[in-house]
């Protein structure tokens, strides 16, 4: 189960790459790791699963045209 304390925890953490990406036209994967923390392995996979989901959708995208 999840709690209250955990979901905002990941809204943290998706704000803080959005912040990130306001601040520098790009991102390293360094400044990923350090924004989420070292020992933080479960959002780090969190995060490249998103840039994933959003890499293959704009490819689905945009060979459905």
């Amino acid at each position: 189960m999840h709690n209250r304390n955990e979901e905002s925890d990941l809204m943290d953490l998706i704000d803080s790459i959005e912040n990130m990406e306001q601040d520098a036209p790009r991102i390293s994967v360094d400044d990923v790791v350090n924004a989420v923390g070292r020992r933080s392995f479960g959002p780090l996979l969190l995060v490249a699963g998103l840039i994933t989901l959003t890499l293959l959708s704009a490819i689905y995208l945009v060979c459905r045209r």
